[in-house]
């Protein structure tokens, strides 16, 4: 896989990973994190008097949702992350990724074997039976990608279609006759691999940023008002509805990238 990948092996990887995080991608996370933020700001004010949610919680589907689409082409609408509890029940790829990624460090430790045996917890037990179930998941999931791609079916660029795009245009070349070499291309568990690694490394560090952020705004809440008057600024105060061009607005958002990098309160930025 892509993180236990050196040498020749890693540089190969990454010709291939690299240009599918592109500019495009971008504006597909720009806008789909557009749509979230706005579903959960809809279910936050629609909630009946008196009641609560946790926002971080909300933050996290935000950031599965995202990766979802942006991963996978999978869209979900914004609503409290229900993952299968019962280690019998069906699920999707999806649901299998976002189990070992919620619960990654036993999924990365401990052996799927070990967690489904039935004197393990349900829920150890469901993320065991996530593990056993995600390669052929994951291979169904590439076969109907590949349909698709072969059927002319017109569908936004995910980072899976692109990995998986580049690397079979490399594998149809064949051996590289004049040099004696094998053309680069990514095995099926190399692209299982490299997925899993956006899927896990990209949920955690996402939310976890947007809730070091929200966690931020609410200890300063001064600082509410200063990101408030850049969007206002850039984004115009007259509660547009539609979702402002990536290209031309997201470079302006100097305030929000100050808030998004930095571990201080932007005052230190100043």
């Amino acid at each position: 896989m892509f993180w236990q990948a050196d040498g020749e092996s890693w540089s190969r990887q990454r010709r291939i990973v690299a240009p599918s995080l592109n500019e495009r991608i971008s504006e597909v996370v720009w806008k789909e994190s557009a749509e979230q933020a706005s579903q959960m700001a809809g279910f936050m004010l629609g909630m009946p008097k008196g009641e609560s949610r946790d926002t971080i919680e909300g933050l996290r589907v935000i950031a599965i949702n995202v990766l979802g689409q942006v991963v996978y082409g999978q869209p979900k609408p914004f609503g409290l992350m229900e993952l299968p509890r019962d280690p019998d029940s069906s699920m999707s790829y999806i649901d299998a990724i976002s189990l070992c990624t919620e619960q990654l460090v036993v999924a990365a430790l401990v052996p799927a074997r070990l967690l489904r045996l039935p004197v393990m917890p349900k829920t150890l037990q469901t993320v065991g039976a996530a593990l056993h179930n995600l390669p052929n998941l994951t291979k169904n999931m590439l076969h109907q990608e590949r349909r698709r791609t072969a059927s002319g079916a017109g569908a936004p660029d995910t980072i899976m279609s692109m990995l998986v795009r580049l690397s079979d245009q490399e594998k149809d070349k064949g051996h590289d006759k004049l040099h004696g070499r094998v053309s680069q291309y990514l095995t099926e568990d190399e692209i299982a691999g490299n997925l899993f690694v956006f899927t896990a490394a990209g949920f955690d560090t996402t939310a976890n940023t947007m809730a070091y952020a929200i966690t931020l705004l609410a200890a300063y809440p001064e600082w509410q008002l200063w990101i408030q008057d850049e969007l206002d600024l850039v984004l115009g105060a007259d509660k547009r509805s539609d979702v402002p061009e990536y290209s031309t607005t997201f470079p302006k958002l100097t305030r929000c990238l100050a808030l998004m990098v930095t571990p201080l309160p932007p005052r230190a930025c100043l």
